[in-house]
């Protein structure tokens, strides 16, 4: 079971399905893009990394499709997949989440070394809504999981966009 600090845990319950995954799709960028300014505070050159993978990013409508909905579910569906297991190692649940975004992390580092600290982030905070939510079912495990992860890439692939 995952032990949260007791006001979020009422918070959390207080919130019906579709707004807690808004809201936490909604803190996982608000958290991603902090990470990103405060590695630019400290001086970490992430333009470099940055433009070189936004530059191989295909921006056609079928690229932004595959980026939006694509990845962050068939992502989601394995991240579920790799928690499950892990569920039924004798790790503890928060345990579980924490070594899921380790991995997801180090994976989206592949990409460029500033996303290791973004998606460790966000793949954690998509694990712990799988966990809260599989208890009542699994689809909504895996819904919990992926609507915060398409608001992300969403919101993300906006920026690019626009800027």
């Amino acid at each position: 079971m995952i032990t949260f600090p007791p006001y979020i845990v009422i918070w959390i319950k207080n919130l019906d399905f579709i707004p807690y995954c808004i809201v936490v799709g909604l803190i996982s960028f608000i958290g991603a893009y902090t990470i990103s300014l405060g590695a630019e505070f400290f001086g970490i050159n992430l333009e470099g990394q940055l433009n070189e993978y936004t530059t191989s990013i295909d921006l056609s409508m079928r690229g932004l499709l595959i980026i939006m909905f694509v990845a962050p579910i068939a992502e989601t569906i394995l991240l579920c997949a790799f928690v499950s297991l892990l569920i039924k190692s004798k790790l503890s649940n928060q345990q579980c989440c924490v070594i899921s975004a380790l991995v997801w992390g180090a994976l989206h580092g592949l990409l460029a070394p500033i996303k290791f600290l973004t998606a460790t982030w966000t793949f954690y905070l998509f694990s712990i809504s799988y966990v809260f939510w599989k208890r009542k079912s699994l689809k909504k495990g895996l819904i919990a999981a992926a609507i915060p992860h398409i608001i992300l890439n969403t919101l993300g692939m906006a920026i690019i966009l626009l800027s």
